[in-house]
């Protein structure tokens, strides 16, 4: 069996791959951002639980609140739970 060239099928898969690693650039960009903005948030909330006092009033009158942000405070990883 003879192997036939198809040049709009080449060049259509030559396109595609190029709109993928565009996709593929801009998560890891997304990513990147997100993970400090993360990093940044955790941090500034461990901050917030390590004044006794924000932490009483926290715990005494939002305690859902409080129970979220230990949660995020003491966390292993920013991967969601």
């Amino acid at each position: 069996m003879k192997h036939i060239e198809k040049p709009d099928f080449n060049a259509r898969m030559e396109l595609e791959m190029k709109s993928l690693q565009r996709n593929i650039k801009a998560a890891e960009k997304n990513y990147g951002e997100s993970v400090f903005n993360l990093t940044v948030a955790r941090g500034y909330i461990k901050k917030l639980l390590g004044n006794a006092k924000i932490a009483a009033y926290l715990k005494a009158n939002h305690p859902d609140i409080f129970s979220e942000f230990k949660a995020i405070a003491t966390a292993d990883t920013l991967a969601p739970h």
